[in-house]
């Protein structure tokens, strides 16, 4: 199983410098996410979760650098907002007290950094899209907001 954190840009991991890395994927409202909003899924599921979160989101996938952030911490249940049951039920969050908790833990997880990331291609998530157009949801979804284009 992964606790998968979907990316924001595409190469966050390649900064030097942790607070970098936290300015640019784990930063809302003007300072660190202390909850960090996750998926846990199997590997499989890759393609589907980058897919569901985009189309709920509305907003486009360009292969960025989600990552496994699984650990001895215990994610949160938490029911995302997403437009698909999947993801829904799927959401996790990963709580932290500080700044300096948050830090310490991606530092951690810096050595393991190239088998904890997941980049899933944009052609992948369209076909799984494609594959799925006819399922209730997709449909659902299209009725509501349009096409989505990953």
């Amino acid at each position: 199983m992964l606790l998968l954190r979907v990316g924001r840009r595409k190469t966050t991991w390649e900064l030097e410098n942790i607070d970098d890395i936290i300015k640019v994927d784990f930063w809302a409202n003007g300072e660190p996410d202390l909850r960090l909003s996750v998926y846990l899924i199997d590997e499989h599921a890759l393609a589907q979760t980058l897919a569901e979160h985009g189309a709920s989101n509305r907003s486009g996938s360009r292969g960025f650098q989600n990552v496994d952030l699984s650990s001895n911490r215990v994610p949160v249940v938490t029911l995302g907002d997403s437009f698909f049951e999947f993801t829904r039920v799927s959401h996790r969050e990963l709580h932290f007290s500080d700044e300096s908790e948050l830090k310490e833990f991606l530092e951690a997880l810096r050595s393991a950094i190239g088998v904890r990331l997941h980049v899933v291609s944009r052609a992948e998530i369209k076909a799984y899209v494609d594959s799925h157009a006819a399922d209730a949801e997709w449909v659902s979804f299209t009725a509501k907001y349009g096409a989505w284009k990953p």
